[in-house]
């Protein structure tokens, strides 16, 4: 699940910015959070990015806990290859993604630590009611995703195109799910999926099924399946 952004892009990355000064864990440099880089991303995008698709596996693990469903416990592992990917990112662009934050259910951007709060506790209602919440999740990550104004044929371009592949594949499940039809199993599950993996700096490498596969990248350590 990529940019689950409450506030806007700017705004967001001002706060991240800033939380740098007070020593919560972002880039020390004001002007390194907010030029692009090697990735075409920058710094403080990408610790967004991280906060975001970590908060979205830590929802969905929660809330496979509380509902016993199949469905969360498959898209929070996909949402797991989604933080690695963006984890990598940060690798490339001379970041520590341990240094944004691993605490599971604790974010440093005020927006996104109330956002959990009260998407987990709307979720554990019910089943139903958690489903609502993965189809509100994927929605909002869609929209930030597209919003992204990301160069052409930089390596933050192809993890971005992916991301929203995956948000979109996760939301149909989800919007399956609230509309009562949830296959035995649920998506994900396994078997093929769409071979639309990509590689580091030149050329498009072979990377995982973006479909319903489960299975790990083959190209240069970027791809992965929704």
């Amino acid at each position: 699940m990529t940019l689950r952004k409450i506030t806007t892009t700017k705004s967001l990355s001002a706060a991240v910015a800033g939380m740098a000064l007070v020593g919560l864990g972002y880039p020390a440099a004001v002007h390194a959070a907010t030029s692009a880089t090697t990735t075409g991303l920058t710094n403080a995008q990408l610790s967004e990015m991280r906060e975001e698709e970590r908060m979205a596996r830590d929802l969905y693990t929660q809330l496979g806990r509380s509902s016993g469903e199949p469905i969360f416990t498959r898209i929070a592992a996909a949402e797991q290859r989604h933080l690695d990917a963006v984890e990598r990112l940060m690798t490339t662009q001379g970041m520590d993604p341990q240094t944004v934050g691993t605490t599971v259910g604790r974010y440093a951007v005020p927006d996104l630590q109330s956002t959990y709060t009260r998407w987990l506790a709307a979720g554990r209602v019910s089943d139903q009611a958690a489903y609502k919440v993965g189809a509100d999740l994927e929605k909002q990550d869609i929209a930030d995703l597209k919003a992204l104004d990301v160069p052409s044929g930089s390596t933050g371009a192809r993890v971005v195109q992916a991301l929203l592949a995956g948000s979109e594949h996760h939301l149909a499940a989800f919007t399956k799910a609230v509309n009562g039809d949830l296959p035995e199993g649920c998506p994900f599950a396994g078997g093929a999926g769409q071979q639309q993996g990509y590689g580091r700096g030149a050329g498009q490498g072979p990377g995982a099924g973006m479909g319903h596969g489960m299975r790990g990248g083959a190209g240069h350590g970027m791809g992965w399946s929704s």
